[in-house]
């Protein structure tokens, strides 16, 4: 059951597919990427005809960052293949991840809006109390 990468030796410029083959009788297939993993599941049917006929699919993960990985092909939860793949840089800039915040900064960032919108409404009172307190004067 062979993994093939294409184009053989991407680089991040590459658009990268990844296509697993084999042959028997395929029920359901999955695929997931798992950090730097790339984990593709065949679960084959019970019966099958004598010969059992041969299956492709094809993944496109699109461009990757430079680094490795690796490819698996799983059949009914036992590995069958593993592949490595090396992405080397290209020429093309790479877009830069896009920031995270974790679970405290939300946190601050929450305490801050209530500040905020806090001082906002005592303004909002004062402002309303000066009014009432002109139209009682006069």
């Amino acid at each position: 059951m062979p993994i093939t990468i294409s184009p053989p030796a991407p680089t991040s410029d590459d658009s990268i597919e990844l296509v697993f083959s084999g042959s028997g009788c395929v029920l359901s297939t999955s695929q997931a990427q798992v950090g730097a993993n790339f984990e593709f599941t065949v679960i084959l049917n019970g019966t099958c005809f004598a010969t059992p006929p041969s299956f492709s699919f094809t993944w496109n993960v699109g461009r990757l960052p430079p680094g490795d990985y690796t490819t698996t092909l799983s059949l009914g939860g036992s590995i069958m293949e593993s592949q490595a793949l090396a992405v080397s840089q290209g020429v093309l800039p790479f877009p830069a991840p896009i920031p995270s915040v974790g679970f405290g900064g939300l946190v601050l960032l929450a305490v801050a809006m209530v500040l905020i919108a806090n001082k906002s409404q005592e303004g909002r009172a004062k402002a309303i109390n000066r009014v009432r307190h002109d139209i009682e004067v006069n």
